[in-house]
């Protein structure tokens, strides 16, 4: 064999590993491609995944919070509602034409009667004509300046009833307020 047949030979065998390694590499490329797109495909789907799940999270916080806040609203609305309406019909009791005020000081004496042994009966300035119209001279009757309604007391101070029609209807209101409210917001 000649040195050209030789070289021949080896160039021929160095070919043949330089296809051999060529193909190895490109199919060690082709591996490791594939590899990394599961990888990255796992990656992807992994961080979608976390974020749907932090996204719902989040939603629901969100959503809590916002029930939450339109319940305390909702709950301050109602509270708003029931003291206008309290108000407006202690103005209207307040207010009362003459007529209506003097029945329902009549209705209060004859409670009155019923609970306490009085001598002395408190008033407005502007009911003390008709209240003392309504006892005998026994019965000691003063005005008392923002009174509405009635005070019955004994001589000696030591048993009181009071009749005002602010206290009346705070009582009244305190007793029925469950059923206000349900008639208000249901």
């Amino acid at each position: 064999m000649s040195l050209q047949d030789i070289s021949r030979d080896i160039q021929s065998k160095a070919n043949l590993q330089k296809e051999q390694i060529e193909e190895q590499t490109n199919d060690a490329i082709k591996t490791l491609e594939s590899q990394f797109e599961k990888n990255f495909s796992q990656h992807k789907e992994n961080v979608l995944e976390k974020y749907e799940s932090e996204s719902k999270l989040v939603s629901t916080k969100i959503s809590s919070k916002y029930s939450k806040i339109s319940k305390e609203l909702e709950l301050d609305a109602k509270a708003q509602i029931l003291e206008t309406v309290k108000q407006k019909a202690l103005t209207q009791i307040l207010n009362l034409s003459k007529t209506d005020r003097e029945t329902l000081i009549q209705k209060l004496f004859k409670l009155a009667k019923k609970l306490i042994k009085y001598d002395v009966i408190y008033t407005s300035k502007s009911d003390l004509a008709f209240v003392k119209s309504l006892t005998t001279d026994k019965i000691k009757v003063c005005s008392k300046a923002n009174l509405n309604g009635l005070v019955f007391e004994t001589e000696n101070g030591l048993e009181k009833l009071d009749l005002n029609f602010e206290n009346l209807f705070t009582d009244i209101l305190s007793e029925n307020e469950a059923e206000l409210q349900n008639i208000l917001f249901n």
